[in-house]
């Protein structure tokens, strides 16, 4: 077995879901098939109404940055610095965290447009980043 090049996240039953999307290029949502409400970060029980039973569903990918940080230190491989890193608030009404790639830290700022991109930063092993959104 190869070593990973940094730790991995631990992927729990109900977490596995989000890294199968990632793994399709799908950032995905749980929805409680009771109450029909989404809830992120992903849960065992729906905070609303408890149950235990939910559904994935594929989101659009796209939001607008809520917050911003950018990384110098500690560097964290794979990733270079300055590294930075968005909140979004996606279209469907959840926020996500994920680094932002194609724009200079001196350039991110609150509102700005973005969408979803999925990188493979090892072999079997896909995390999803943030890239501005192209004006038309």
């Amino acid at each position: 077995m190869t070593e990973a090049i940094y730790p991995r996240p631990v992927i729990l039953d109900y977490t596995a879901f989000l890294y199968e999307g990632f793994a399709q290029h799908k950032l995905r949502l749980q929805y409680c098939d009771q109450c029909g409400k989404h809830r992120h970060p992903p849960n065992p029980m729906c905070p609303h109404c408890h149950s235990s039973k939910w559904t994935a569903k594929a989101t659009s990918g796209r939001g607008i940055v809520h917050s911003y940080t950018v990384q110098h230190y500690p560097p964290i491989p794979p990733y270079s610095v300055p590294h930075p890193v968005v909140l979004v608030d996606m279209e469907e009404g959840f926020r996500f965290l994920a680094a932002i790639k194609d724009v200079a830290p001196e350039d991110i700022h609150i509102g700005m447009k973005v969408e979803t991109e999925f990188v493979e930063l090892e072999p079997a092993f896909t995390l999803p980043v943030f890239r501005p959104v192209k004006s038309a």
